[in-house]
């Protein structure tokens, strides 16, 4: 998991100034995060775009959804304060 993190915040490392990026880069980018995850630990797991919403069938508490939970980490780490949404 941790290496599908380091990948995430890797992805995400040159769109500071731009924090939603390539909505289909980002939902790819997310895809290949969590079905590695997934492969590594052997799970099942299914990963499906539906327009700008990733729908993801895991197990509770696996390394996918940790993966996932990992990329949206360093994808909010990776926005200006002034776009994130805690911000107020």
């Amino acid at each position: 998991v941790a290496e599908s993190a380091a990948r995430a915040r890797a992805s995400t490392a040159g769109r500071a100034g731009d924090p939603g990026g390539e909505t289909g880069d980002a939902l790819g980018t997310l895809t290949e995060v969590v079905e590695s995850a997934a492969a590594h630990a052997g799970e099942a797991v299914l990963v499906v775009p539906e327009g700008e919403r990733l729908v993801m069938l895991a197990t509770d508490r696996g390394a996918a959804v940790a993966a996932c939970a990992e990329y949206a980490s360093a994808l909010e780490a990776a926005r200006p304060a002034s776009d994130s949404l805690a911000g107020g």
